[in-house]
């Protein structure tokens, strides 16, 4: 008897049925956490508009055009996707519909988180799943009207597109890349960080993997192409509406060195749970070896996923 047949000796059943195997118990685990996520979004729908969605139905008031929202509105709070879908909903439309686009968006990023880690294993796919599902952030970005929910899943599905273009390079993978950096931008514009964090990604992977930084750098060029041309047309959207308008940062002050590091201090000390007489300049240099370690240790991974942590962290 060959192993294959024993094999399947021992997991037929006295009946004659198969029971499920492994992989179909996944998928129902993941199925599971999907509906889990998908039910916690829709609860977090209920309420009351809060301030920065209805400050949005108000900058999209005087709107006549969808034309208009991109060129016409002057201020970071109108997230483009989201104003798209409201203009079309309508003011008066029902809050859950509203806030649908956003649960859409955000139980699709839950599902985009398993499948940016299943190539490590179905365990870590299933965590990523989890996280996502209902961690808090995850679930508030996920049950607002606002741009947060999208530039979670277009991040992810860059991330996803990167690591494919990576390993192995093909067309359609950097025009994928592309369309997620731009629908991500017209999400929310702080997706620019993120394109600017996986392209140093890339040049770090492809100087590491070629030992020539020109050659990394041309490499990367290539890559993001589509997604360099993506942000030209939406850049020249916003510059056109802010050369009509100005632009305005709702509530925001000028930036200042001290509160910067007052602000990002604290939110670490707050975060380790660290004593409130620790200076908030001590928790932004602890925060800046650790990540100077990090790199250090984890310098020879062939995976490169410490490196992409750096370049996020920083």
């Amino acid at each position: 008897m060959t192993y294959r047949e024993a094999h399947e000796v021992r997991t037929v059943s006295p009946t004659g049925a198969r029971p499920l195997g492994l992989a179909a118990w996944w998928w129902i685990v993941a199925g599971l956490i999907l509906i889990i996520g998908v039910v916690l979004r829709l609860i977090g729908t209920r309420g009351d508009l809060w301030l920065d969605e209805i400050w949005t139905l108000v900058l999209l008031e005087p709107v006549t055009s969808i034309g208009q929202i991109i060129w016409g509105i002057n201020h970071d709070n109108n997230h483009f996707l989201n104003s798209f879908y409201l203009y079309l909903v309508g003011a008066d439309a029902p809050i859950m519909v509203q806030r649908a686009l956003s649960v859409v968006l955000g139980s699709a990023a839950v599902a985009a988180a398993g499948a940016a880690l299943v190539h490590r294993g179905k365990e870590t796919a299933l965590a990523a799943l989890l996280l996502f599902a209902a961690t808090y952030p995850m679930v508030h970005y996920s049950s607002e009207a606002r741009g947060y929910a999208g530039l979670v899943l277009f991040s992810l599905l860059a991330l996803i597109f990167l690591q494919r273009e990576l390993d192995r390079p093909e067309r359609r993978n950097r025009h994928a890349l592309g369309a997620a950096v731009g629908l991500g931008l017209i999400s929310h514009l702080t997706m620019a960080a993120t394109a600017a964090t996986l392209a140093a990604w890339a040049v770090w992977v492809a100087w590491h993997r070629t030992g020539l930084f020109r050659e990394a750098e041309a490499a990367t060029r290539t890559i993001f192409r589509p997604a360099l041309i993506w942000t030209i047309v939406i850049a020249a959207g916003v510059l056109f509406g802010a050369l009509r308008h100005g632009f305005t940062l709702g509530g925001a002050d000028p930036f200042r060195v001290g509160q910067a590091v007052d602000g990002y201090g604290g939110f670490l000390r707050l975060l380790l749970g660290l004593p409130e007489q620790l200076p908030a300049w001590a928790g932004l240099v602890g925060a800046a070896a650790a990540v100077t370690t990090a790199a250090y240790c984890w310098r020879r991974v062939e995976d490169f996923r410490g490196s992409l942590y750096v370049c996020s962290i920083v």
